[in-house]
């Protein structure tokens, strides 16, 4: 909603209270400076000429770095600044052919997503390791072929191949056998 304007006798108004860097929202006050209510969100029915202020106090504010080499980690302010206490979502996510192995204040493991809450400086390091390589052989008897889509010299853990067999002319494909 706009910071103010003309409204009905009667209409409902959903005011959200926005922090931002450095300040958290404490209260909703009305004209005389009476705490109308501390939640960041709140409704309103407008009955009268209506006032209502925002209240917010200075908080301390941090910047968490995170690092990766062979991916890469989000959160929510590309920045990494937030305010003391804000709670935070980092996600690791590996490049082609990495995986993400763990973090290095969990001696080097935990989920690749995970919660922080902001309590000072922080420095986190994202790691992973390279997928091992695996070959493809296939075999084909008489009466027929097999094609590889994607064809590579080697695949790593994850890759997806189609195989598709092909019949000869007088041939039908029956199955495949490990």
């Amino acid at each position: 909603v706009p910071a103010g304007g003309t409204y009905n006798k009667g209409t409902q108004l959903t005011l959200i209270a926005k922090g931002h860097l450095g300040h958290k929202f404490t209260a909703w006050k009305d004209k005389a400076g009476n705490v109308i209510g501390e939640e960041s969100s709140i409704t309103i029915t407008l009955n009268a000429d209506t006032e209502i202020t925002a209240e917010y106090e200075p908080v301390n504010y941090y910047t968490v770095t995170v690092n990766a080499v062979n991916g890469k980690v989000t959160q929510e302010n590309p920045l990494g600044q937030y305010n003391e206490g804000e709670k935070v979502t980092l996600t690791a996510i590996a490049d082609y052919s990495y995986e993400f192995t763990g973090w290095d204040d969990m001696g080097n493991s935990g989920p690749p997503s995970r919660e922080i809450i902001v309590n000072g400086e922080l420095n986190l390091t994202a790691r992973f390791k390279k997928l091992s390589t695996h070959s493809l052989k296939v075999d084909s008897l008489e009466g027929g072929m097999v094609k590889f889509n994607p064809v590579k010299t080697f695949y790593y853990k994850g890759d997806e191949v189609i195989l598709t067999a092909v019949d000869h002319f007088g041939y039908k494909f029956s199955k495949w056998d490990k």
